[in-house]
């Protein structure tokens, strides 16, 4: 990984270095399977070159070698969990939109579901009528069954009106004791409401070119050819013009990948768009601008808005696009400026 990212094969020395503090350079995952001694869940994207493929690269053999109880959960194209387009980052978010799995074997061998909060219909469970349980009518917490008595006394979740040990409502609500559930729900409403007011993440990016402006609009509308001077982006194939559709091919991790938009906000010789939605529920606005400063000299705009999903995703993506951008800008500059020194 550190030779494809940043060109430096960094691996052997980092070998050497660990048998040198540590006594070995690697574990064998398969060799090793056999000690572990608590039931395990392998997931993954199929697709992954890291999960499965002819060098042995091989989330299959490792679950085959675990002699605990397991399961194996394999998700992406070709499986029976379709998820993304196989790309390998797309795998961190599987159970963002899909905990069931997850759940459900960490409820096997974890003592069952937490009970939730009364399921009854509304918005808030804080706006629903609670049934305030007697503690009479209880002689054990009604999460773990322990017996209530002169060392453990009951108490009641002011949410939800279970009778509970004090370890099962540990929690408070507004001041009010609560169980974990309760608490817990709360919680996630919270941050929920925090992440619906979270503005949208804009990366603004911006480079001073000494070239007309009709010189950097020319590299763009010969779309065939920005190859030719760019490192990421590599053709623009189709109608470059207000509602046209265009494939967007591009490298990225020394990978082929291409992308489908529709131009928008599209002005001759100055700027154009295109607004999609990406994974993970995140939607952008790219917005390429071609500013005159004067006769000679023109200013490259490369923004782009980030939109919905999970906002640290967003800001992960951010930081990736920023020096993406950067670097782009600088390429279109010198392509810039070369073509002028050299009509």
């Amino acid at each position: 990984m550190t030779k494809l990212k940043m060109g430096v094969d960094l691996a052997e020395d980092a070998g050497k270095l660990q048998v040198e503090k540590f006594g070995f350079a690697g574990v064998d995952c398969t060799v090793n399977a056999p000690d572990v001694n608590v039931p395990t869940l392998i997931a993954g994207m199929k697709a992954d070159v890291y999960a499965g493929d002819d060098k042995g690269n091989d989330m299959q053999d490792i679950f085959d070698a675990l002699t605990v109880e397991k399961q194996l959960l394999f998700f992406g194209p070709g499986t029976d969990n379709p998820f993304g387009n196989g790309q390998r980052f797309e795998g961190y978010g599987y159970y963002n939109y899909h905990p069931e799995p997850l759940i459900e074997f960490l409820n096997t061998y974890m003592g069952g579901a937490s009970v939730p909060p009364n399921p009854a219909p509304g918005p808030n469970v804080s706006d629903l009528p609670v049934d305030m349980q007697k503690k009479e009518d209880h002689f054990a917490c009604q999460y773990c069954d322990a017996p209530f008595g002169l060392t453990k006394h009951a108490h009641r979740c002011r949410s939800c009106g279970k009778v509970l040990c004090r370890n099962c409502s540990p929690k408070k609500i507004d001041g009010e004791r609560a169980c974990v559930p309760c608490w817990s729900h709360t919680e996630i409403e919270a941050m929920n409401k925090g992440c619906e007011a979270t503005p949208a993440v804009k990366i603004e990016t911006s480079v001073e070119i000494d070239a007309p402006a009709s010189v950097v609009w020319g590299m763009f509308a010969d779309g065939g050819s920005i190859h030719t001077w760019s490192s990421s982006m590599q053709t623009i194939v189709g109608d470059f013009k207000e509602g046209g559709d265009v494939t967007v091919n591009f490298k990225f991790m020394g990978l082929d990948l291409s992308a489908q938009h529709t131009i928008r906000n599209f002005e001759e010789g100055v700027q154009w768009s295109w607004a999609d939605e990406m994974d993970f529920g995140i939607s952008n606005n790219h917005l390429y601008r071609i500013e005159v400063v004067d006769e000679t000299h023109s200013r490259f705009i490369n923004n782009d808005e980030l939109t919905g999903g999970d906002q640290v995703i967003r800001y992960g993506i951010k930081r990736n696009y920023e020096s993406w951008f950067d670097e782009f800008n600088e390429q279109v500059k010198t392509e810039a400026e070369k073509r002028v020194a050299s009509p």
